[in-house]
């Protein structure tokens, strides 16, 4: 892969990066309005748990799509992006454009999905 996609996928990672990070700071805000001292029926109660919960299932799922984007910078940075980590063979710019955190070929990653 050329320096130029290199940057390009760069770019897009950190951009998405910026992106995630913003996100939790407004899911860590809204959670703070979900306070555990209002006085309400059980539905209520299951209600504002439930929301709490979803709110901490995306910070978690954020967290892992943060330590994927940092791996593809590194692997940038190392110039192994782009490169699949079972086969060694070169990963479709297609699949990176979809997916730029990939680190397996399709082929590898559909193997892997089946096991």
């Amino acid at each position: 892969m050329n320096q130029k996609e290199l940057n390009t996928f760069k770019d897009l990672l950190l951009a998405r990066k910026e992106a995630i990070l913003k996100a939790i700071k407004n899911t860590k805000e809204e959670g703070k309005d979900y306070t555990t001292n209002e006085v309400g029926d059980s539905v209520d109660i299951a209600s504002n748990s439930y929301e709490r919960e979803v709110l901490f299932e995306l910070t978690d799922n954020e967290r892992k799509q943060l330590t994927d984007i940092d791996i593809a910078l590194k692997n940038i940075e190392d110039k192994d992006f782009g490169i699949c980590g079972d086969c060694g063979e070169k990963i479709s710019s297609e699949r990176l454009e979809a997916v730029p955190t990939a680190t397996l070929c399709i082929g590898c990653q559909t193997k892997k999905d089946s096991k």
